[in-house]
């Protein structure tokens, strides 16, 4: 009988055991993720205690990672989400198949989720708090009239039309394919050229999404940047028009810049200095499309007579090509990831989607601020 209650004493024992590392696991994920949303609601009330130290040491961080993995020509992140999916499916299966204890399988997944919960806030997340980039940059933005819309318009057409002869073009016309990886380290060397923030952050080619790629851009996203690893990442299905801009919106990213109207107008002024047409074509054809959508709501009528037909045929062109060309990705994909990146948005306190219409306000002040022909 001894030999019997042994085993039973034993087995007691260790459930005992097994169930105190279960507790131990969910209360250090409990507290591990009150401790990040507390740092965000922190962040969020009083930005003063966090910026502009924290920017700058998130840009060294996303840095650092960036030149870890940048011998590498594809995305890391892209094939660590692929074995964190298996992982995970797997651990389900080994828990059903081998009647693991549910509580015990979840309080090792919400740890796990915690940590990498804690980390990206604790790196770069807490960016989406920062003070205006204007302020940080001394751009004065405001309200503005229709007129100082439709005079800022006009400057990215007419930089648009001046620079759309000179990109490489197809016979027919069409914007030439340029190569993944030659625009890539191209557009790793914008981070020099982004409005000065203080944040030293060395150059680091963009990535190519080899297994996420095709289901991004059918989610209404052609860019990504992983905090993880510090990576900017473009895919590759993207249109021509919009890769040289999306890649150095996404090196916005890396350099500590979270808000998308503010990563925006940061690509268009890199686009605008850095010494390749490809890419100066790119952010004065993005800019111009911006500011005329905004222009188009306010008053059609003035956006028709700014873009009348036979003026700037090629930029005309490649909004076609590019309007048919996403046309192929729209459908169900397409709304849920409009969803999702709204969902992801607001939680950091963004206004959503729709705050990628804000730079039209950044890009007024710009040109009013720099552009040559502004009186």
């Amino acid at each position: 009988m001894e030999r019997t209650k042994r085993p039973l004493f034993h087995q007691d024992g260790d459930s005992r055991k097994g169930a105190r590392r279960t507790a131990g696991r969910f209360l250090a994920a409990v507290i591990l993720a009150g401790l990040t949303v507390g740092a965000c609601a922190l962040a969020h009330r009083f930005p003063q205690l966090f910026f502009p130290w924290f920017r700058r040491f998130s840009a060294r961080v996303m840095s650092t990672l960036s030149q870890l993995v940048s011998p590498v020509k594809i995305a890391v992140w892209d094939f660590m989400l692929l074995l964190l999916i298996v992982l995970f499916v797997g651990s389900i299966v080994r828990m059903i198949r081998k009647r693991k204890r549910f509580l015990r399988w979840l309080s090792s997944v919400l740890l796990i989720a915690s940590i990498l919960f804690a980390w990206f806030v604790g790196t770069w997340g807490l960016n989406y708090y920062a003070p205006p980039l204007a302020e940080s940059i001394g751009l004065d933005v405001g309200l503005y009239t229709v007129d100082e819309l439709e005079a800022t318009t006009k400057y990215w057409l007419d930089e648009a039309e001046r620079l759309s002869g000179e990109v490489p073009r197809n016979e027919d016309g069409t914007l030439a394919a340029q190569d993944f990886y030659e625009l890539a380290t191209v557009a790793g060397l914008a981070a020099d050229h982004l409005p000065d923030l203080g944040c030293t952050v060395a150059s680091a080619p963009v990535k190519k999404l080899w297994l996420y790629g095709p289901v991004l851009v059918r989610t209404d996203a052609i860019g990504i940047f992983m905090a993880f690893t510090g990576e900017s990442n473009v895919a590759p299905q993207c249109a021509k028009e919009d890769m040289p801009f999306t890649m150095v919106h996404e090196i916005a990213h890396r350099s500590g810049i979270a808000s998308e109207q503010e990563a925006n107008f940061c690509a268009f002024v890199a686009c605008e200095s850095l010494n390749d047409v490809r890419f100066r074509y790119s952010g004065a054809f993005s800019a111009f499309l911006y500011c005329y959508n905004a222009l188009y709501k306010a008053d059609p009528e003035r956006a028709k007579t700014l873009f009348p037909d036979g003026y700037a045929p090629l930029v005309r062109l490649d909004i076609r090509t590019k309007s048919a060309y996403y046309k192929q990705f729209e459908g169900k994909a397409e709304e849920i990831g409009n969803r999702i990146n709204d969902a992801y948005l607001k939680s950091f306190s963004q206004t959503g989607v729709r705050s990628y219409g804000e730079v039209v306000d950044y890009l007024i002040a710009y040109y009013y601020a720099s552009a040559p022909s502004a009186d």
